[in-house]
C-alpha cells in the first residue's frame, strides 16, 4: 500500500460507499500511516474490513469472490491485477492511467465494456464510477454482458502480434 495506489481517494470517498451499500474487502501491505488509516477506517465502517499482509492466494480468492475490483492507481505502468480480476469476472474500476487505461475498455461501451474508467483523480469521481458500477449490477442482462466481455478479453501474444502486423502493414502503406 502506497500513495501511489490511490489508498487516500477510498478513504475520501468511504461514507459515501457505504451509502451506495458497497462492502470494501482490502489486503495488502505498506507504508504504516496507510494501515493506520484503513485500520481506523475498518473500525467506523461496518461495511469496510481490512488485513495488513499478504496472501497471494487470498488475493486471489479476493479478487474472483469479488463483483468490482477498486483501483483508483494514481500512475500504473501495466497493472496485472485488472486483468486478473477481468478473467475472473470481476470488473476493475480504475483511473485511467497506463496500463490501467490500456486494458480497461469503460462500460458506457454496452458492446465491448469490461469495467468501470473514470478521468479525473478525486473521490467524487471515484465515487460516481462506484455509483455507475452500482447501477450495472442492479441491470442483470448487462451486468452479465460485461462479465462475459472482461472474460473473454484475449490478452495473448497471438492477438498483440495481429495488431502489429496491422500498425506495420499501415506504415508501409503510408510510404513511412
Amino acid at each position: 500500500m502506497t500513495w501511489q495506489k490511490g489508498i487516500d481517494l477510498i478513504a475520501d470517498g468511504a461514507e459515501r460507499l457505504e451509502r451506495l451499500g458497497v462492502q470494501i474487502a482490502v489486503l495488502g501491505t505498506g507504508e504504516q500511516h496507510l494501515h493506520d488509516m484503513l485500520r481506523s477506517l475498518a473500525e467506523t465502517h461496518p461495511n469496510i474490513a481490512v488485513r495488513i499482509g499478504y496472501d497471494e492466494t487470498l488475493a486471489h480468492r479476493m479478487v474472483a469472490g469479488s463483483d468490482v475490483l477498486l483501483m483508483p492507481s494514481r500512475f500504473e505502468p501495466c497493472g496485472l491485477t485488472q486483468m486478473y480480476a477481468m478473467r475472473y469476472g470481476t470488473l476493475p474500476l480504475v483511473y485511467r492511467t497506463g496500463g490501467l487505461a490500456d486494458t480497461v475498455t469503460d462500460c458506457a461501451d454496452i458492446h465491448a465494456g469490461t469495467g468501470f474508467v473514470f478521468d479525473k483523480l478525486d473521490a467524487d469521481t471515484l465515487i460516481h464510477g462506484a455509483e455507475r458500477a452500482v447501477a450495472l449490477y442492479h441491470s442483470p442482462d448487462s451486468w452479465q454482458k460485461a462479465r462475459v466481455n472482461a472474460m473473454t478479453r484475449d490478452w495473448s501474444w497471438a492477438h498483440a502480434a495481429k495488431d502489429y502486423v496491422k500498425l506495420y502493414q499501415g506504415l508501409l502503406k503510408a510510404g513511412a
